[in-house]
């Protein structure tokens, strides 16, 4: 049984491939066991790895607060908000909460001034 998902999908134009665009889903009866943390970890090793990724963007609903509150505290931060991106199937209305976190190379932590 697959009880999360996780993709990283870099911009295919050489402006843009510098951001990786995280998805990621874990059902819902596995919430709260630190599948989620995992996976973002997991993907921020992966993408720190790539020499050519520098920040991972990613969208979520702003009724969403414990994701919001997880990536957060993944160093994801905060960047707009997107009203009404999305529409639910009766018809209510759900914005979107932009967010970002930009990598930290290895050989960037290693050079000196």
């Amino acid at each position: 049984e697959i009880i999360g998902t996780l993709s990283l999908f870099g911009g295919p134009y050489r402006r843009t491939r510098h951001v990786a665009q995280l998805g990621m889903g874990v059902l819902q009866e596995y919430w709260g066991l630190g599948i989620g943390g995992a996976l973002i970890d997991e993907a921020m090793s992966w993408a720190t790895s790539n020499p050519l990724l520098s920040k991972i963007g990613l969208q979520v609903y702003d009724t969403n607060t414990r994701a919001i509150h997880l990536y957060h505290g993944k160093g994801f931060e905060k960047e707009g908000l997107l009203k009404g991106d999305v529409q639910l199937d009766d018809g209510t209305p759900v914005d979107l909460v932009v967010m970002s976190c930009f990598l930290q190379k290895e050989s960037s932590l290693n050079e000196v001034d």
